[in-house]
């Protein structure tokens, strides 16, 4: 097992992709070499925290080099590293933030 402090930032994506794998928490643990009760203590601390302190995270995507003009209905579009993104009225900010995170990558 790893014996070193991991980043808040890593014990999220951890914690995403033990979720998504579809297995239990001890026999992804295992497999990924990671303490059972240490994932366990951050999942609890993810919890704890208030809502309005986990929308507050701030993902670094560089410089955006182009904000193009909204249309007459409601939209956003965004240049990120080459990729477009046009985000409309009634977006889902969950996704948003994905989409920024994966685009921050790049």
């Amino acid at each position: 097992m790893r014996n070193m402090k991991r980043p808040e930032t890593e014990w999220r994506e951890l914690i995403d992709q033990m979720r998504s794998s579809g297995q239990t928490q001890r026999s992804w643990c295992e497999a990924n070499s990671i303490n059972v009760k240490t994932m366990g203590n951050w999942i609890r601390r993810f919890k704890q925290r208030p809502a309005d302190e986990e929308s507050n995270v701030f993902v670094s995507a560089g410089m955006i080099s182009k904000v193009s003009p909204a249309p007459t209905r409601q939209q956003i579009r965004i240049e990120i590293a080459g990729c477009i993104v046009t985000v409309e009225d009634g977006f889902d900010t969950a996704t948003l933030k994905s989409v920024v995170k994966v685009l921050a990558t790049l």
